[in-house]
């Protein structure tokens, strides 16, 4: 009979004799070496990688020292196309009075849009300018560069004509961030054409009503010239003129050019009437777009549309001169030196003009300058990149004052991008941890 001591005995006899290995214990902390080094290099390479994209991020962030303190407002002598991820005022709060402003490319985690970008008249910064309610691009400076207006997107009293009906206007001050709202009575939204300051309080706009909703395109009888005051915030009230109809350009001072049944009139908004000073352009002087007049309506200027510049009637020479006390037309001839020129923008001294000019044939930078209309001597104020005539709005006020050097404006890296690059990282690494201590064993 086998007792439990003889089976213990057996299984003794069964052991393997000897002791451990001579070198386990080596062995082991060499294999724990191993994979401590194996885990720190990993770690420190994808700790690199994500401090150099953070830190690329930061540094292409952060935006150009601004100008020094109590330097007076004036405009950028350049205008640098804007980071579709430039900051925005909800993040950074509003600008302060703005040199110009521009519609540029804004980037968000779901895509694209356009909106309009500030710059700073004093520091010279870039932002987005997050104005609620704007379905429409096209805006309107003031001329102090202290108010945005912009038409307004909502919901009509019927059925709206279009995906983003048009309901009124809004104005955006640039130094408090406030917004005023003006909403337009209408059924099916508002036809809106056009506007503009006629001074730095006073807006006019160019609108009418949709007459049916859906995609139709037939408007009532209530299109109209309209008026709106900022300071008293009243109703808009709409020139109702008998000899004029919808104004065609501003010039200043409360004036504005209309159009008339033979060209165009001058109208001062402090007292309308009926019979603007009439601003008569011969036909033979074939100006490509409505003539600027000076707020005296003394003389008038535009670019020429003849064809001595191969065949072309833009960019091309200026035409300027007097318009006579009594009627008649105007005297005009062509200023010297005053080729390739695109756009005038406003009278700015008794022989002063402001205007769009290309320097040389095929720029691709166009520049603002004021240019004498008798001598064609030039002075520069700023350039910019002429993108598909996607030009910017200037403050016309400071047209006069000193200009700044202007930086580079930050551009930020596509946030999507940033993120994509660290979790990807952290993903890498983690799959390069586990790979190695599966690798490395005893």
């Amino acid at each position: 009979m086998t007792t439990l001591h003889d089976r213990l005995a057996e299984l003794a006899d069964d052991v393997p004799s000897g002791g451990p290995a001579p070198d386990l214990w080596d062995r082991g902390r060499r294999y724990r070496r191993a994979r401590l080094a194996g885990t720190v290099v990993i770690v420190a390479a994808a700790a690199v990688v994500v401090a150099l994209v953070a830190g690329i991020s930061w540094q292409r962030s952060v935006p150009p020292a601004p100008q020094p303190a109590g330097t007076p407002a004036g405009l950028p002598d350049r205008v640098y196309a804007p980071s579709r991820w430039l900051p925005g005022t909800d993040d950074e709060g509003p600008l302060g009075q703005l040199a110009a402003v521009v519609s540029a490319e804004r980037g968000s985690w779901t895509g694209t849009s356009y909106e309009l970008v500030g710059i700073s008249a004093t520091t010279g910064e870039y932002r987005f300018l997050d104005v609620p309610g704007s379905g429409e691009v096209e805006s309107a400076l003031a001329p102090d560069g202290r108010h945005i207006a912009y038409w307004l997107t909502g919901e009509p009293s019927g059925a709206p004509n279009g995906d983003a009906p048009i309901v009124g206007f809004a104005v955006y001050d640039t130094t408090t961030g406030d917004t005023v709202r003006q909403a337009i009575e209408t059924e099916h939204g508002l036809a809106v054409d056009d506007l503009a300051w006629a001074d730095d309080h006073r807006l006019v706009l160019d609108y009418g009503q949709w007459a049916e909703a859906g995609d139709g395109d037939g408007m009532s009888n209530r299109y109209g010239t309209w008026t709106w005051d900022l300071t008293t915030g009243a109703a808009p009230i709409r020139l109702d003129g008998e000899n004029y109809s919808s104004f065609a350009s501003v010039v200043g001072d409360g004036k504005v050019v209309v159009s008339m049944a033979k060209g165009y009139g001058l109208l001062d908004l402090d007292d309308p009437g009926d019979d603007p000073l009439p601003i008569r352009i011969r036909r033979s002087d074939n100006m490509t777009s409505t003539p600027v007049v000076d707020p005296r309506g003394q003389h008038v200027a535009g670019v020429w549309g003849g064809s001595d510049l191969d065949g072309q009637s833009v960019p091309n020479k200026v035409k300027a001169g007097s318009v006579p006390a009594g009627g008649g037309f105007a005297e005009l001839s062509l200023v010297p030196d005053s080729a390739r020129s695109l756009e005038v923008l406003q009278w700015t001294g008794p022989t002063e003009i402001a205007v769009i000019r290309a320097p040389e044939p095929d720029a691709e930078r166009v520049a603002l300058q004021r240019l004498d209309v008798e001598t064609g001597t030039s002075t520069a104020v700023t350039t910019y990149d002429w993108n598909d005539g996607n030009q910017p709005t200037f403050a016309t006020d400071l047209l006069g004052a000193p200009t700044f050097d202007a930086e580079e404006p930050p551009g930020p890296l596509d946030p999507r991008l940033v993120a994509g690059l660290i979790v990807g990282t952290v993903l890498v690494a983690a799959g390069l941890l586990l790979l190695w201590r599966r690798r490395v064993r005893p």
